[in-house]
This record gives C-alpha cells, sequence and structure tokens, in this order.
C-alpha cells in the first residue's frame, strides 16, 4: 500500500472509485441470434469528503465487446452517488470471449485521467438451465452421427490414399469442433445456476462429446493401419449404437430440470 499523503495513493483512490457490476440473463424475448443480455452498470461511489474535493468525473468512457470489435458509450459529469448503465448482447459461444474496460477524466480535464486494462466477464451463476440447453441445441452435438461416423467406410481395393487422408481430416475437425464446445460449455456452466439435476445432466452431455472424440481418434488411428481395415465397420457401428444409447440417457436427464 503507497503512502496516503502520496500522489500515488490518490491514483490508485481514483481508479476505485468506478465500480462496475455486470448482470448475464437470458433474452427470453427475441429470436435474434443473440440470446444473452450483459447488463453493466458503472457507479461512481466518491462519497463526499471534508478533506477533499467531490471527486466527478467528467468523463467516462465503457467499452465491450470481443477485441477488436468494441462498443462504446460515454458518460459525461458522473458525480459522486451517480451511474450509467449500458447492455451488450452476445451469443453463448462468445460469453466468455467478451471483455470490458473504463477510461475516464476527473474534472478538469486537465487534472488527472486514467484507464484500466480489459477484463473478462466474472462467472456468476445469473443463467438458468435453458442457456446451456440453448447453446446444446445451436451446436446440434448429434450431428457428428450423420455427419462425420454413419459416411465412415471401409477402405477396399478402388480406395486411394488422397480419399482415406480425406476422411481423416474430416474426423479430425469434428475431434477438433467437439473439444471446442466442450471448453465453451465448460465456460458457459460457470453462468447457470446449478443443483444436483442440472450438474448430472452437464456431466452426461461432457461423457457424451468425449465419447465423440474417442470415436473419432479411434477411427482415425485405424484408416492409418491398413491392418485395422477389418476392424472399421464393427468400430464405426459400435459407436453409434453407444452415441444413441448417451443421447436417451441425456434427454432423460434433460427432461428432468
Amino acid at each position: 500500500m503507497a503512502d496516503p499523503g502520496t500522489l500515488s495513493a490518490f491514483w490508485d483512490d481514483v481508479k476505485s472509485y468506478l465500480d462496475v457490476a455486470i448482470e448475464v440473463t437470458e433474452d427470453t424475448s427475441s429470436n435474434s441470434g443473440t440470446p444473452l443480455l450483459l447488463d453493466f452498470t458503472v457507479t461512481n461511489t466518491a462519497q463526499p469528503n471534508d478533506e477533499r474535493p467531490d471527486i466527478i468525473f467528467e468523463e467516462v468512457l465503457l467499452k465491450v465487446g470481443i477485441p477488436p470489435a468494441w462498443k462504446e458509450t460515454l458518460a459525461k459529469n458522473l458525480a459522486g452517488g451517480y451511474l450509467f448503465k449500458y447492455r451488450y448482447t452476445c451469443g453463448y459461444a462468445d460469453l466468455k470471449k467478451v471483455q470490458y474496460n473504463l477510461s475516464g477524466k476527473l474534472a478538469p480535464v486537465s487534472l488527472l485521467g486514467f484507464r484500466q486494462k480489459s477484463k473478462f466477464i466474472p462467472a456468476t451463476p445469473t443463467l438458468t438451465a435453458a442457456a446451456y440447453r440453448g447453446f446444446l441445441n445451436e451446436s446440434n452435438i448429434n450431428k457428428w452421427v450423420d455427419d462425420i461416423f454413419k459416411k465412415v467406410t471401409v477402405p477396399g481395393p478402388g480406395t486411394t490414399a488422397a480419399e482415406v487422408e480425406t476422411v481423416k481430416a474430416k474426423l479430425k475437425e469434428a475431434e477438433q469442433d467437439v473439444a471446442g464446445v466442450r471448453k465453451i460449455l465448460i465456460g458457459l456452466f460457470g453462468f447457470v445456476k446449478t443443483n444436483d439435476k442440472i450438474r448430472a445432466y452437464e456431466m452426461i452431455v461432457d461423457e457424451y462429446l468425449r465419447f465423440v472424440e474417442e470415436g473419432c481418434v479411434l477411427l482415425s488411428y485405424s484408416l492409418s493401419h491398413p491392418s485395422r481395415y477389418s476392424d472399421i465397420a464393427e468400430e464405426r457401428d459400435t459407436i453409434i449404437v453407444r452415441l444413441a444409447e448417451k443421447m436417451t440417457r441425456l434427454k432423460a436427464a434433460e427432461a428432468l430440470l
């Protein structure tokens, strides 16, 4: 802590007067493709003090967005106890990417100014399970069964090496897509108000996605080794059956939410 009598201490105090509260909720009234509402409330918390002048921010600039695409709102003459609000909308997949920062000037302009480092949105559990399900619906996690696994065939005498590599590339791309969905879901889950049923549902979803990843890895490995070609049909069919069973469990858990 700096000496209270130094400019550094005053500088730290100035930056601390601006409080940013963020509430993340779901927009149930629209199908705009941005189902999450991020409501920012910026408050000048400075209280009157006989030992110093009133702290009035001549300008406060709030920037919110996914860099480098920022949206800005400017408040002027923000006195102690006053606030301003700003609403930002985004999709489920973008929630953990959103950042915000403040910059401001004290009155008079020439006295002091500051700029804060950009911050990510803190994970506060304010969303319902509907947000989690909403992202799953957007992601269509059952798509890999039809789009990838059912299209994997056993290489035959007329199959070229290039054709095998094309299938392997699609399996690798699917594996990476699943990993990306899992990462977003883990981040999104931190914003969801949980209970035992929601946690059980989240575990079943993650188990399903991990099995998709494992299926991609297994089939890619078999396609890389001609001695395993005879196993591919059985491996593929087993993966499809197991995923159907896991999807049934997932739907049953979802019905309990």
